[in-house]
């Protein structure tokens, strides 16, 4: 009976902060029973503690870095190669923090606290810890547990009524939607979204499970919009409620016309008037790096 093909030596290049290091790894030989790393500098070849040759090529790119790092060329345990809860939300602070106008710092914080906010709530109502050990199959228990529970779930007031109302889809979607964007920032797979160089590359996750299974609906929100006669009487009332205020009403056509946030519209200097035509518009960065024009006056 032939004997069963014995696997040859296997080298490998990582880059690691710009520097290629140059990996061989020994197949699993008797007595040896897994495969064995080496690199230049270390003073005798390491085992990955791995039989196969995909999951020995991983652990030896995690212990060169480490070794790279400054630290000891240990391969990585359940604990160590797990992304920890504050690892994963400082990742989600790397991200909004790198905003540098003053504009759009104050619209990243205000997202990062949403962001927050949905990390707790899954952290909460799955018990699972940390969260990104959470699979496709948790993540779809997320968000029908989610809709049973009630509103005032986290803070039920003395007053409250004993049937509350349960939490909307909807707010189970703006959850979801964080949740998928914040796991896509520590996911090695998502490219440029991927937040990087603030964990250990290993430690990134290799999917991100909130694409990998069918969401619940939402809830159509119907829209309440003011007719052309509302609108003129509001401003009528503005102008005979505040007379001594005359930008009241001025501001209030900004907020209605330009459909920009309070905090654009509060924002607005005298450095972004433009002026085209018989028109005025006062120009503003938008969240997602574009332009907008508001009318002013």
């Amino acid at each position: 009976m032939p004997r069963k093909p014995r696997p040859d030596k296997k080298v490998i290049t990582v880059v690691i902060n710009g520097s290629p290091v140059t990996i061989t790894l020994h197949p699993p030989t008797p007595p040896r029973r897994s495969w064995y790393a080496y690199w230049s500098g270390l003073t005798t070849s390491k085992s990955t503690g791995q039989q196969s040759l995909e999951a020995a090529i991983r652990t030896a790119e995690h212990m060169a870095r480490r070794w790279k790092a400054g630290s000891s060329a240990q391969r990585p345990t359940v604990a160590s190669a797990a992304l920890s809860d504050a690892e994963f939300e400082l990742i989600q602070h790397a991200h909004f923090g790198r905003k540098t106008d003053p504009a759009a710092r104050s619209r990243a914080a205000k997202s990062l606290e949403e962001c927050l906010d949905a990390i707790n709530a899954f952290r909460a109502i799955t018990g699972l810890t940390p969260v990104t050990a959470a699979n496709p199959d948790d993540c779809a228990a997320f968000q029908r547990k989610a809709l049973t529970m009630p509103r005032n779930w986290r803070a039920k007031h003395p007053k409250s009524k004993e049937t509350a109302e349960t939490i909307s889809p909807n707010t189970v979607l703006k959850w979801s939607r964080g949740l998928q964007s914040a796991f896509e920032r520590a996911n090695r797979s998502a490219g440029k979204k991927c937040v990087r160089g603030v964990v250990e590359e290993a430690k990134l996750l290799p999917s991100n499970p909130w694409n990998q299974f069918t969401w619940i609906e939402g809830r159509p929100t119907a829209l309440r919009q003011f007719d052309s006669e509302e609108l003129l009487s509001l401003l009528d009332h503005v102008e005979e409620a505040w007379p001594e205020v005359p930008v009241a009403a001025t501001a209030i056509k900004v907020f209605l016309w330009s459909g920009s946030r309070k905090l654009e519209v509060a924002g607005l200097t005298w450095d972004m008037l433009g002026v085209v035509g018989n028109e005025y518009h006062f120009e503003v960065p938008e969240q997602m790096g574009g332009r907008a024009l508001v009318p002013g006056a």
